[in-house]
C-alpha cells in the first residue's frame, strides 16, 4: 500500500516550468480507483446503507446503494499548479453500476419500495489547496450526470425521484465544509475528527498523497 501512496506523489512531483501548469492526472486516477475497488470489496463496503431521508415531501427510509466497489473515472481530471503554490484539482468519477433501493417510501398515507438503477452517472468535485496554510476549499461538489430508471411499487402518478439530481446536489452542500476540514486536517496531518467509518472519506485518505502533494 506505501508503494502505491509513493507512486501517487512521485507522479504528482513534477518538475515545474511556466506558470500556471496544468497536469493530466487520469492514468493516476485509473489506478487509484482500481486499487479502492479492490479495496472496497475486500471489506464489504460493496453496498453500503443510506440514511433516512426526505426528498420532494416525501420520506425515504430503510435504504441501502449497491455497486460502491465500481469506481471509475467519468472525464479528464486535472491538476492546476499556480505560480504562488496553490494548485486545484478537478475530479470527475461515478459509478459502474449504481443501485440505489429503498424498503420504504412514504408519501402522506401512501406507502410503497423504490429501486433507482443507473450506469451513467457523475460527480464532479474541485479541490483548491493552499499547501503553506492548509487551506482547503471545495468550490464544486456536485453529481452533473445521473441518467436511469426507476422502479416503484405500487406505483406513484406524483414520484420523489422525478428531479432527484438536483435534490441529491441540494443535500450534498453541507458535506462540501465537512470535506473541507478533512483535507485541512489531512495536509496538517492532524488526526480528522470526520468519521472514517465514512467509505467515501477511508476511500479518499488513500490517495491524498494526490491532491495534498
Amino acid at each position: 500500500m506505501w508503494r502505491y501512496i509513493g507512486y501517487l506523489a512521485v507522479v504528482c512531483l513534477s518538475a515545474r516550468a511556466e506558470y500556471p501548469i496544468t497536469e493530466n492526472i487520469n492514468d493516476v486516477l485509473d489506478e487509484a480507483f482500481k486499487y479502492d475497488n479492490k479495496v472496497i470489496t475486500e471489506l464489504g463496503d460493496g453496498q453500503i446503507p443510506f440514511d433516512a431521508t426526505i426528498l420532494y415531501g416525501a420520506e425515504l427510509s430503510q435504504g441501502t446503494l449497491i455497486g460502491c466497489n465500481s469506481i471509475k473515472r467519468t472525464g479528464d481530471c486535472f491538476r492546476t499548479t499556480f505560480e504562488n503554490g496553490t494548485y486545484v484539482t478537478e475530479l470527475r468519477e461515478g459509478l459502474e453500476l449504481a443501485i440505489a433501493t429503498f424498503n420504504r417510501v412514504i408519501q402522506g398515507d401512501r406507502v410503497s419500495t423504490a429501486t433507482l438503477i443507473s450506469s451513467t452517472n457523475s460527480l464532479h468535485w474541485s479541490v483548491v489547496i493552499d499547501p503553506d496554510s492548509c487551506v482547503t476549499r471545495v468550490p464544486v461538489f456536485e453529481i452533473e450526470v445521473l441518467e436511469g430508471t426507476v422502479h416503484q411499487f405500487p406505483r406513484s402518478k406524483a414520484s420523489p425521484f422525478s428531479n432527484i439530481k438536483e435534490e441529491i446536489n441540494k443535500q450534498l452542500i453541507p458535506f462540501k465544509t465537512q470535506l473541507e476540514k478533512f483535507i485541512y486536517d489531512m495536509c496538517r496531518k492532524k488526526t480528522s475528527h470526520i468519521d472514517l467509518a465514512s467509505p467515501f472519506m477511508r476511500r479518499l485518505s488513500t490517495y491524498m498523497p494526490l491532491l495534498l502533494s
